[in-house]
């Protein structure tokens, strides 16, 4: 897929493209649990997770993480209840142009796997 970056005057034979070595596709899945008990100020879901680590994911394509700060909180005395959470989070929609990247790849390997089976079934007849 050939993505030309936002202000580039190059033409469309310039095109950068950044998507020839998909860093989705060597991405592993994970199942995990947050820990509620510790940061109960996040308010995370409960229960089984699926999805990437940050760190895993920040190693392959670093623009899809972010350095996050939950803000400490304080009562009405100005006390700290919570104090401040640093954290890497995702963001999901930087990986949507490498996911359709690959469905893409797949659909044109499927069309030319096609395209070479119908080939030989004509040679076979």
């Amino acid at each position: 897929m050939n993505i030309q970056p936002y202000g580039n005057s190059a033409g469309p034979n310039e095109q950068a493209d950044v998507l020839s070595s998909n860093p989705v596709l060597s991405l592993p899945v994970h199942s995990y649990m947050f820990n509620t008990t510790a940061f109960p100020s996040l308010q995370l879901p409960v229960g089984e997770q699926v999805g990437f680590l940050a760190s895993e994911l920040e190693e392959l394509l670093p623009s899809a993480v972010t350095n996050v700060v939950h803000p400490e909180k304080l009562d009405t005395l100005g006390n700290v209840i919570s104090a401040p959470i640093e954290f890497k989070a995702i963001n999901p929609l930087a990986l949507l142009p490498y996911l359709v990247d690959a469905i893409q790849m797949q659909r044109t390997q499927f069309v030319t796997l096609q395209e070479q089976q119908s080939r030989a079934q004509g040679r076979a007849q």
